[in-house]
């Protein structure tokens, strides 16, 4: 199975070390990227949303829940740059977090 970077969940959060600064954006893949269970012991538990909004960068699969397809529909009016921008972030942001991975793997 290859992954889409193209289409992904987004949301604002908190870095994942003390101190737990808030502002960052994390990036969520809707099609699984494969690791070795090394890495994946590394990575804290899910935490709770505690109110903030989860995003799309694609259409509802099924129209089941009405919040996440307001969602993606709230904004339909807007430009198609900001999309084309969150998406060329996104690929930028993916590459440099598995090139920081690795080297963090690597230097270990």
């Amino acid at each position: 199975m290859t992954t889409d970077f193209n289409i992904f969940y987004r949301y604002t959060g908190s870095k994942t070390t003390p101190p737990c600064i808030e502002g960052s954006s994390w990036t969520v893949f809707k099609t699984p990227i494969y690791f070795n269970n090394e890495a994946l012991e590394s990575f804290r538990p899910v935490q709770p949303l505690d109110g903030r909004m989860v995003y799309r960068s694609f259409p509802n699969d099924t129209v089941s829940s009405i919040s996440d397809y307001y969602c993606c529909t709230q904004n339909a009016g807007r430009s198609f740059s900001g999309v084309f921008l969150i998406s060329l972030i996104g690929k930028q942001l993916f590459l440099f977090s598995w090139l920081f991975t690795f080297y963090v793997l690597l230097r270990d």
